[in-house]
Formats: structure tokens, sequence, C-alpha cells
């Protein structure tokens, strides 16, 4: 199993190495679905593209050579959140203080 993230633009923003597909293993804990015991995790930083994402997914049997194709998109948009702009808090704190 494969994951590759592209990113707006059409250019490859991560590709994983092969992962062990979930097999003879436990089941996941509640109601959960798991495809492998490694996982992906996408991370878009504030330097990074805005927009829409592919995830694309390859799992392979290497038993039957049968190869399956798994694909889906999520938008990276900027939070509007302000508390979490650091500038901004900066600036409330100094005008804060200086109150009488």
């Amino acid at each position: 199993m494969r994951f590759r993230v592209i990113q707006p633009d059409g250019k490859i923003y991560s590709e994983t190495p092969t992962m062990e597909v979930w097999h003879d293993k436990p089941a996941p804990p509640g109601r959960s679905l798991e495809l492998s015991v490694q996982y992906l995790k996408v991370v878009v930083e504030p330097h990074e593209l805005r927009g829409r994402y592919t995830v694309q997914t390859q799992v392979r049997d290497d038993n039957t050579d049968t190869v399956l194709f798994l694909q889906k998109a999520f938008t990276a948009v900027d939070s509007l959140a302000k508390k979490h702009n650091p500038t901004l808090q900066g600036t409330l704190r100094d005008k804060a203080a200086q109150r009488p």
C-alpha cells in the first residue's frame, strides 16, 4: 500500500514508502476502519499552497497481482480563527497593557 498527495498545482506534495496492509492482526478499536498498520498525516503549513489536495492510495495484493486505486480530495484554507495568529495576539496584549 502506498499514498501519494498531490498539491493544488498538480505537483507531488508527498509520497510514502510501501506500507503494510492490515492483515492477520486484531481488529482496530471501536468502530474504526484502518487499511494499514502505518498511517498518513498531512499538515499544510502556513507558507504552503491553499486549495484542493488529492490523496491517492494504491493497495496491491501480491498474491493475486491485483491493484486497487482509491482517491479522495480535501481543501486547505486559511483559518478564520485570529486567536492563532501570534502577531495579532501580541498586538492585543500590548494594547491591553496600555490601558489605565
